[in-house]
């Protein structure tokens, strides 16, 4: 091509260009002009709605926390356990008292302080929130705040008013040094209308402020609470970079922000622009609070009793347009692009068409990346970073400078093997994409899940150029699946864990059964005639039933216990940690079956009816013989079909000899509650002799007489009183009827110096009130106290020996007499022996028994009566049945005895006519 035919077609080619590019190009840049006004336009007014709705909420959460404070105040001094204290005087209510103001502390988890200071000033109680617990201050800590001017103010309201000190700092309590704190106060008053001092909560002002930020969470915008001078009291992070509270008096809203708070300061609420941005303002206006309830009021209220701060909310200007301002930054290259392309679309040049693949390949890549709102990464073919979203900045942490240039790997946890990552590679070689879940790192070091797709980005040729990446974080949806498999353990109507659930446990009971040997127990639980329930009142109301059932039975047992609704109206107790002992265990199951079946036979209020039921319990123990956790299941189920059988309203062990011995129990316990009523008691008397086979008494000993079964031995029945509590009215009889017969016998004087010796157990020794109950009886029979031995075991001695001493002292000075019966036996210390004031110490038989052939029991016997001696204490042997015993005991200076050698426990007529006869020791030998 000649030079002027090249001249002449580039000044075509250049007024073709003009005439067509021009009226593209001002299309372009006038659309482009027209969208970033329009967006600004709408960007501001969704702000503007946006702040006024965050102030709202802002403003609303300040206010609703001062009235929960208020509220709170009020109800702590109205509390009951406060009243009771006040009118009581008693120290123990106050720590019923400290354990209330524990609970609202804990429970609140925002009041720093809550102290009870009395009329004098002293405070009372105390207890601190530290962040994690609360803690009781020590009485010791406890200080005077009679000069506090709180508690001079709040005093001198009246009942319901409340007083609110300034904001400050806090300079009374080491644990609340250096913070901004408001006190709310009230006076305690009682139902007399007598003021008892004062309640005052701290409540720290910066989580106020978190407060009204967490109900309106902010983003580039601060967040700030100003008094009415202007001053910081609280802000959010950023806000003119000041350090933390207390703030200088020169950083103020007021100082740094004239023309702001010109606006702010002299109106209630509104907002505004100024040169730095959008600002949005409204006082704090609590509504719940009524004028009659602040009488007394700080700095902090202006003159119509209002609480005179502001919230306010600034966006400045640089981040109001933020979005605009990113609609602008797309549209410059967006519109140069297009520019560009209308531009060198016109030319038929080798650089048009260079630069036409080099958009091409921008578009393909542009296409594929963000197909999707994902987080999104694309690399090289050799895997080094090229772009990432923002989606993908704000969930790993890394900023899109930190990530390009960098590889994958920088995400890369150890919890996948090499194996992971190669086979992961061998898929996306071989099919162009890979999809899974892997675990990555954030940037702050948290591992979390997440579901990944790669896709290889190829040319025209097949040539792998790019490859992109995409992900969804799965962490919210982990947590769900856990929540989830966390609900399959528990039944959805009641909460209590269901039948898989149940078995879990039952496992584990049984692995610590075999190591620790210890029992546990199943009780299979069905409620009787529920289905009649069901059909007449629907299954509503069976719901409500079911519910409170479950609530009954939690009541019934102990936390470490399980209750589990196994299906339908049948629930499951599972009791661990019994005793070792099979029927022991087996009676602690009893006591917890009859307490469930007493809970459960209590009439329920279902909506308007009112509805009895009751239900059958079948009972299985388990212990370390390897059961399966099938077997004490299946075994309780059928001790509970037993129950039903048996009449309903009952319960049944699975083992048939236990549940004989357990009922032969109770019906121990039933009968001998009518043996006392019914007269079936007596009381048998052996004789007591001296040396020359005088009488010199005898010992009242227990016997019952039951109508069927003949003579019980005190073996089997005693304990059983012992434990149930009968012992009490069983030894009361005891006590009154052998003093009645002393009385008998003071009229004879061949018996009125005769002494009774009776057995006292350790309850009915160690109950409130025994010395004045044993005078009283005395005094009502008129008798000799001397004439009455109290015999006392070595056993019951051993705890608090103190008082013992002293209710013993108490009746030897009114005369009565004490043995220590069985000497030798128990804990025997001369350290005690020589505090308590006996008359007597009683050879145990066990020593007597043996006495001619045993030299060992022959030289305790001798150390006994030596030691007997020394302390002037006067000795009885026991158990004497033959003359040769007699002599031994003779010889060592025992002159007292008793035994079937003088005679056998007889009734008291055999016992007169025993005394009657001639010869009285002869004819007991």
């Amino acid at each position: 091509m000649s030079a002027l035919n090249l001249k002449l077609k580039k000044k075509s080619v250049l007024f073709h260009l003009l005439i067509w590019f021009l009226p593209f190009a001002l299309l372009v840049i006038a659309s482009a002009v027209y969208l970033y006004k329009s967006e600004e336009q709408r960007e501001f007014i969704a702000q503007s709605l946006s702040e006024n709705a965050k102030i709202s909420l802002a403003k609303g959460a300040v206010e609703q926390t001062l009235e929960g404070i208020y509220s709170d105040t009020y109800l702590v001094a109205q509390n009951l356990s406060l009243q009771e204290l006040i009118a009581n005087k008693s120290s123990g209510l106050t720590w019923r008292f400290l354990h209330d103001l524990r609970l609202i502390s804990q429970s609140r988890k925002h009041y720093d302080e809550i102290s009870w200071i009395d009329e004098t000033g002293m405070e009372r109680a105390r207890v601190h929130f530290n962040g994690h617990h609360t803690n009781l201050i020590p009485e010791e800590k406890l200080t005077n705040k009679s000069t506090a001017d709180y508690f001079t103010r709040t005093l001198g309201l009246n009942a319901g008013e409340i007083y609110v000190s300034p904001h400050d700092l806090d300079a009374e309590s080491a644990e609340l040094a250096r913070k901004h704190i408001l006190r709310i106060a009230t006076p305690v008053v009682d139902i007399n209308g007598y003021k008892h001092g004062v309640i005052v909560f701290n409540y720290p002002s910066e989580i106020l402020v978190q407060k009204f930020i967490s109900s309106a969470p902010t983003g580039d915008e601060h967040a700030m609470l100003v008094n009415r001078d202007g001053y910081y009291l609280e802000k959010s992070p950023g806000v003119e970079t000041l350090s933390n509270p207390p703030y200088p008096d020169t950083q103020s809203i007021a100082n740094s922000k004239p023309v702001a708070w010109q606006h702010i300061g002299g109106h209630t609420q509104g907002q505004f622009m100024t040169a730095d941005g959008l600002w949005t303002f409204a006082s704090i206006y609590p509504a719940s609070i009524t004028p009659s309830k602040r009488v007394a009021y700080s700095a902090d209220f202006n003159a119509t009793q209002n609480l005179d701060w502001k919230v306010v909310r600034h966006i400045p200007r640089a981040q109001l347009l933020s979005r605009t301002k990113v609609l602008g930054e797309r549209l410059i290259p967006v519109s140069t692009l297009l520019l560009g392309l209308i531009f060198f679309s016109s030319l038929k040049h080798a650089r048009t068409h260079v630069r036409a693949q080099l958009a091409e390949t921008d578009l393909r890549i542009a296409a594929t990346a963000f197909e999707s709102e994902e987080s999104m990464i694309i690399t090289d073919s050799r895997g080094i970073i090229l772009k990432v979203n923002q989606v993908f900045t704000a969930t790993t942490g890394y900023t899109s400078e930190e990530a390009v240039g960098k590889t994958p790997s920088l995400l890369k946890t150890d919890r996948h093997s090499a194996e992971f990552y190669h086979e992961m590679w061998r898929q996306i070689k071989q099919t162009g994409k890979w999809q899974g879940e892997i675990w990555d790192k954030r940037k702050n070091g948290e591992i979390y899940p997440k579901l990944l797709n790669i896709y290889a980005v190829k040319s025209k040729n097949g040539v792998v150029t790019h490859y992109v990446g995409s992900y969804t974080d799965l962490t919210e949806r982990k947590m769900a699946e856990e929540k989830i498999i966390s609900l399959a353990f528990y039944d959805t109507l009641t909460g209590l864990p269901n039948r898989r659930l149940l078995l879990d446990r039952l496992n584990y009971a049984l692995a610590s059964g075999l190591r620790t040997g210890k029992n546990g127990a199943l009780l299979f639980i069905d409620l009787d005639k529920f289905k009649t329930l069901n059909d007449t009142l629907g299954h509503d109301i069976g719901d409500l039933l079911l519910k409170q059932v479950a609530h009954r039975l939690k009541a019934c047992v102990r936390e470490i216990d399980t209750v589990a609704r196994i299906g339908g109206d049948e629930f499951v107790v599972m009791l661990e940690d019994l005793n070792i002992e099979s029927v022991e265990a087996a009676a602690q199951t009893e006591v917890i079956g009859e307490k469930i079946l007493a809970a459960l036979r209590m009439p329920y209020q279902l909506l308007t009816n009112e509805f009895h039921s009751s239900v059958s319990i079948g009972i299985s123990l388990f212990s370390n013989n390897g059961q399966s956790q099938d077997e004490p299941l299946k075994q309780a189920d059928i001790a509970m079909y037993q129950a039903k059988k048996s009449g309903r309203n009952k319960l049944r062990f699975f083992d048939q000899r236990m549940q004989d011995t357990i009922s032969s129990r109770a019906n121990l316990e039933a009968e001998l509650r009518k043996a006392l009523a019914n007269e079936q008691l007596q009381l048998h008397y052996q004789i007591q002799v001296d040396s020359a086979h005088q009488t010199i008494g005898a010992e009242v000993l227990l016997r019952w007489i039951h109508p069927v079964n003949g003579i019980i031995s005190p073996a089997q029945f005693v304990p059983v009183a012992e434990e149930t509590g009968l012992i009490l009215p069983i030894g009361l009889w005891v006590l009154e009827t052998a003093c009645a017969q002393l009385k008998k016998w003071q009229d004879n004087p061949a018996t009125a110096q005769l002494i009774l010796a009776i057995n006292v157990s350790a309850r009915q020794f160690h109950q409130n009130g025994f010395a004045t109950e044993v005078r009283s009886v005395i005094e009502r029979h008129d008798i000799n106290p001397a004439l009455l031995k109290l015999e006392l075991t070595e056993g019951m001695l051993l705890n608090n020996l103190d008082d013992t001493i002293a209710t013993m002292r108490s009746l030897q000075e009114f005369g009565v007499q004490f043995s220590l019966d069985d000497f030798g036996t128990g804990y025997s210390s001369l350290q005690y022996l020589k505090r308590l004031p006996l008359a007597q110490l009683k050879i145990d038989q066990s020593f007597v028994r043996d006495l001619a052939t045993g030299y060992n029991d022959q030289a305790i016997v001798r150390t006994i009566i030596a030691m007997a001696h020394s302390l002037n204490l006067n000795v009885i042997a026991e158990g004497v049945e033959t003359e040769i015993q007699r002599q031994i005991l003779l010889k060592n200076q025992c002159s007292h005895f008793q035994g079937y050698l003088f005679g056998k426990p007889m009734p008291i007529e055999q016992f007169e006519s025993l005394l009657s006869s001639d010869s009285t020791a002869a004819a007991c030998i």
